[in-house]
């Protein structure tokens, strides 16, 4: 009986979850193309809201990472900022992803040097080769950036909580 009661709560479960993932894809589509919009807020969104969606389902995210990398290099700060924090969180390929975070720990924009250190930190081992890169951002003017790239490193090298 006990068997039978899973079996059907499953079935259930994957009825009710199926179609929020078809949801989801849509929704990966459309942010996608929000990312190239006119609007910096809305570029922001898109990226912040693949970050979100990549957190629940890191699979249906795959396809934004390569327009969330091209983002890195948006004019508004706050995209490029909103782009680092989403590769942080969308478990993207690592042979695309940690060189251009390693490339924005040189952004002019701290924020974005914070963010893109807290990305490699999430990343964690696979991000080994960022390691040099962070060791030289500890020397950053500003504390904020330097304490990320610190907890990056920790976290990277398996000492620091994910």
């Amino acid at each position: 009986m006990n068997v039978l009661k899973t079996i059907v709560v499953g079935l259930v479960f994957s009825a009710m979850v199926s179609p929020c993932l078809a949801d989801k894809k849509d929704d990966v589509a459309r942010l996608m193309k929000e990312l190239k919009a006119k609007d910096a807020k809305t570029r922001i969104g898109a990226a912040e809201e693949l970050g979100h969606i990549g957190q629940i389902k890191k699979s249906l995210t795959e396809p934004a990472v390569p327009g969330l990398i091209d983002a890195l290099h948006d004019s508004d700060a706050g995209v490029r900022k909103a782009a680092a924090n989403a590769l942080g969180k969308v478990d993207p390929d690592v042979q695309l992803a940690v060189p251009a975070l390693t490339d924005a720990l040189k952004d002019k924009a701290s924020l974005v040097r914070q963010a893109a250190a807290g990305a490699l930190g999430l990343i964690g081992p696979d991000a080994k080769d960022a390691i040099p890169a962070l060791r030289e951002t500890q020397k950053d003017s500003d504390r904020a950036v330097n304490r990320a790239a610190s907890m990056a490193i920790q976290r990277i090298m398996g000492r620091g909580k994910k």
